[in-house]
């Protein structure tokens, strides 16, 4: 191996160590939050202070303009799946979490 593809893979392996270790480490007067915004089909991830987070504060995490509808991912026993996406409107509300964690799909408003 070359000095320089030597660099390239020690970059890659301490790049995957860090972000697999960053998913971990979280505290506990915090939550991890993540959420696809519009149709990316990758999530985008923060924490957030506190366990008690509202849709007003969830807001301000998207910095992005315009109309938007917020879908929670929680449990529910209504349906076989026991899981479902609960639209979320009141910015006071506190939004739900699964499995102590926020999921969110955020969708633009047509």
């Amino acid at each position: 191996m070359t000095a320089t593809s030597t660099t390239a893979v020690n970059q890659t392996t301490t790049s995957t160590k860090s972000s697999s270790s960053s998913s971990s480490v979280v505290g506990v007067n915090s939550t991890v939050v993540g959420y696809y915004f519009c149709d990316e089909s990758i999530p985008y991830r923060t924490t957030v202070p506190g366990r008690r987070v509202t849709l007003g504060q969830f807001k301000q995490l998207i910095n992005k303009k315009g109309n938007f509808r917020y879908f929670f991912k929680t449990a529910c026993s209504d349906f076989d799946d026991g899981v479902v996406h609960e639209e979320v409107t009141d910015d006071d509300q506190i939004v739900p979490m699964w499995e102590n964690k926020i999921l969110c799909r955020v969708k633009l408003t047509k």
